[in-house]
């Protein structure tokens, strides 16, 4: 496979991921939220409650009585919510921009490179908004784990900027500009695994993300 076509195939493998991120919990199951988990309280983990917190909404779930589940929008920062809607916003650019990237790539079309811009310029957007969402929490006076959707939204992203990446150097001659590419792929890369498993830095307490009652 060539690497246009490598690009344009990442790219729409990275609009799949950041679309099921997006769906959660709303369309797809709570489990695959960004965050998911146990709620902690004053120390006490509630294990018949679960708590799933996506890009849509927030879900308070009674798993160890009826099991029914209900909006936690109502108990989330008014700061944590803000950087979602910022966050939802970056990342519908974003899906929309990998996929006419895709497109663009294979149709062999000059407004590649435009999309390419629009997809590493969203990128960075949607980076800033999950490190808002990380140092904000959702709660108060509550603790939840950083859930599997994390990962996989970071996946979905760095996947959007590699495929740019991978586009644009198609367009360059000379290993020199691949090479500074692939550098700043890495450098993110590094960025984006600090934020998912050490939110709190890599000095703080690692655990979970603030959220409340």
């Amino acid at each position: 496979m060539s690497s246009r076509g490598a690009g344009a195939g990442l790219a729409l493998i990275a609009a799949a991921f950041l679309a099921v991120s997006a769906a959660t919990p709303v369309v797809l199951p709570g489990e695959l939220a960004l965050f998911a988990g146990h709620p902690t309280v004053d120390g006490h983990t509630l294990r018949i409650k679960d708590v799933y917190v996506g890009l849509l909404e927030a879900q308070l779930c009674n798993t160890g009585g009826d099991g029914k589940c209900s909006s936690g929008a109502e108990q989330e920062k008014l700061g944590f919510r803000i950087a979602v809607y910022g966050e939802l916003a970056a990342t519908g650019l974003l899906v929309i921009a990998a996929m006419a990237l895709a497109a663009l790539t294979i149709k062999k079309s000059e407004r590649r490179k435009t999309a390419a811009k629009v997809v590493q310029l969203a990128s960075v957007l949607a980076i800033a908004g999950a490190g808002a969402m990380l140092l904000q929490g959702p709660f108060r006076e509550a603790t939840i784990p950083i859930g599997i959707g994390m990962p996989l939204y970071a996946t979905g992203v760095l996947g959007a900027l590699i495929a740019s990446l991978v586009v644009a150097a198609v367009e360059v001659t000379g290993s020199y500009a691949i090479g500074t590419a692939w550098k700043e792929v890495l450098y993110l890369l590094l960025f984006i695994a600090i934020l998912t498993i050490r939110p709190a830095g890599l000095f703080g307490q690692r655990g979970a993300e603030v959220i409340g009652t």
